[in-house]
């Protein structure tokens, strides 16, 4: 899923899923900077497999950090950050 360093987030807030996907913007890079070049895909994103963000559609905080510390055993999660 990565080519270099990562960070993974957690984000709380009122319809966080929704602003989150509204500020990545389509998963197309090309087709986002049409729409808006300072969408996150726009800015970071080179085509569709390497589209710079990656979100997770889910409210189930814990489920996620125990799939996050299962997959990336060798990266040390320590808490999520709040929004």
């Amino acid at each position: 899923m990565s080519s270099g360093p990562s960070l993974a987030l957690g984000l709380l807030r009122v319809n966080a899923v929704k602003r989150l996907l509204q500020l990545m913007g389509p998963e197309d890079p090309d087709e986002a900077r049409t729409i808006d070049q300072t969408l996150r895909r726009a800015q970071y994103g080179s085509d569709r497999l390497h589209n710079g963000i990656y979100g997770q559609r889910s409210d189930k905080n814990n489920q996620i950090l125990k799939k996050l510390k299962k997959s990336a055993a060798h990266i040390q999660v320590t808490e999520v950050l709040c929004w």
